[in-house]
């Protein structure tokens, strides 16, 4: 299963320091974020963590863990995962995709 949540930055995390060295947080409607990306096991225990700026989409936290993929015969995934290129990319695997259809699909 590879899925992505929101984790909420303090005010004390951005915009402090100038010069400092650069933060994975971004704008999103919700304010400032940071976007865990996760691979896990049928168990739900995480397998694989990425951490990108909150406003990053789903595809790059996908193309970054796509190498640690573990070996299964289904991927789950949400809307946010439907791309062709994802899910040519499980199939080269062996696997099969497990995604939601986006609308305009």
């Amino acid at each position: 299963m590879i899925d992505a949540t929101y984790l909420k930055a303090h005010l004390d995390q951005f915009g402090r320091q100038k010069g400092g060295r650069g933060r994975l947080i971004g704008r999103t409607k919700g304010g400032m974020n940071t976007k865990l990306h996760a691979i896990c096991e049928s168990q739900g225990r995480p397998l694989s963590l990425f951490v990108t700026a909150g406003q990053a989409s789903d595809h790059i936290g996908a193309r970054a863990l796509m190498s640690s993929l573990p070996k299964m015969d289904w991927s789950l995934g949400d809307r946010g995962y439907d791309a062709d290129w994802f899910r040519e990319a499980l199939k080269d695997k062996g696997m099969r995709a497990c995604i939601h259809d986006r609308k305009q699909r």
